[in-house]
């Protein structure tokens, strides 16, 4: 996927505030499903909401299952090492507004493209989350 130049705004905007409203319904919904001690009722959900973003304007692919594929995988690999490194999110972070400076001017597949994604929608969690705990 190329964007000629511009940055996708859909594409880091919308997975990290889907990323950020799930983060907070912990702390908002009193639900069976919405632990405050677990992330996996947010991570869940966002993995459920994630297919909503193959229809935005920047993400224009004929490749969608790969695409949605990524998006999992990237979020997987930046959910489950947190169980056993807790400061796993700061990697996730850096590596989500890293590649979101550079991506206008990369050529990635949409796998690549969905690793990214599912990144932003995990670092929204994160973030989320802390502001939840801290203001709720």
């Amino acid at each position: 996927m190329h964007w000629d130049g511009r940055r996708p705004t859909s594409l880091w905007l919308g997975p990290l505030a889907l990323g950020l409203t799930t983060g907070a319904l912990p702390y908002l919904i009193d639900h069976s499903f919405f632990d405050d001690s677990s992330l996996l009722g947010p991570v869940g959900l966002s993995a459920c909401l994630a297919i909503g973003l193959l229809f935005l304007p920047d993400s224009a692919s004929d490749r969608k299952p790969e695409m949605i594929a990524g998006i999992w995988m990237g979020m997987t690999i930046s959910y489950f090492p947190i169980a056993l490194f807790f400061v796993w999110m700061i990697p996730v972070i850096l590596y989500w507004i890293g590649r979101t400076i550079t991506i206008q001017n990369s050529h990635f597949p949409p796998f690549r493209v969905g690793l990214w994604i599912g990144s932003g929608i995990l670092s929204g969690i994160y973030i989320g989350n802390i502001i939840a705990f801290n203001l709720l």
